[in-house]
């Protein structure tokens, strides 16, 4: 039996659940609190002294914090996919821009500090998606091997079928 007439199930309802976000400023206000307490927050890296008097002690070195989209959407207590969603979904159009807005600056961050050395450049381009592929294909035709032990020798053979 269907719903009665008149009702109001269905009022209002979009794909899924409702935007946490009501309003494009809304979300970039949240976004950009997240780039702060990153700025604000770095990472602390224990280094020891390597030399001199004070050889042995262990001292805080303050770290910058990576901008990461994940980070971000822990922050905001958000699914990766609820991101992809602000990014893409047709009933989050407008929020496009400064979903955009964001994933430009977490890459031109963490691309700039891996050039720079603050970030490993390596860890870096992966997460990035620009690392450098190499395939590497070698084919064994056929080899040769002859052992001799004194008056001795034994031929070894192997490679493709």
């Amino acid at each position: 039996m269907g719903a009665p007439k008149g009702n109001q199930f269905a009022k209002d309802s979009g794909q899924g659940r409702p935007k946490n976000f009501e309003t494009p400023q809304d979300w970039k206000e949240a976004i950009q609190r997240y780039f702060d307490w990153c700025d604000q927050n770095p990472i602390i890296r224990n280094e020891v002294v390597k030399s001199g008097q004070e050889a042995g002690r262990i001292l805080p070195v303050p770290t910058v914090r990576p901008y990461l989209l994940e980070g971000l959407c822990d922050f905001l207590d958000i699914s990766v996919q609820s991101f992809a969603d602000y990014e893409k979904n047709e009933t989050h159009k407008d929020f496009f821009q400064v979903s955009a807005w964001a994933r430009n600056k977490v890459f031109s961050q963490n691309l700039t500090f891996g050039y720079t050395g603050a970030f490993d450049a390596g860890l870096v381009a992966r997460k990035l998606g620009i690392a450098d592929k190499q395939e590497i294909k070698a084919e064994m035709e056929k080899s040769l091997i002859s052992l001799s032990v004194g008056s001795d020798t034994l031929n070894l053979s192997g490679g493709k079928k």
